[in-house]
């Protein structure tokens, strides 16, 4: 995905690279869940389309962003009753 994303924003799809894997544990979610980041670049690529702006949806990944959502709402109502038991 991290490739996809460089690619899209105008890196040239024969030399991109990962030049980052970062794994951060999710110490608010049941099991070993982890955040993985991956970064990826390289050199711009000849393309007659624009790269999208910053901001837009192109790209826009909702099974992801969902996912994300379902995190933080059970961090949050963890937090919210001081660790223990529902809200």
């Amino acid at each position: 995905m991290a490739i996809d994303e460089a690619v899209r924003a105008g890196a040239d799809p024969d030399t991109v690279e990962v030049i980052e894997v970062e794994e951060v544990p999710l110490a608010y979610l049941p099991g070993n869940a982890v955040r993985i980041k991956v970064k990826a670049a390289g050199p711009s690529g000849a393309s007659d389309r624009p790269a999208p702006r910053p901001g837009s949806k192109e790209g826009f990944d909702a099974h992801r962003d969902v996912q994300d959502l379902q995190s933080l709402a059970v961090g949050a109502a963890i937090l919210g009753t001081g660790g223990g038991g529902d809200p």
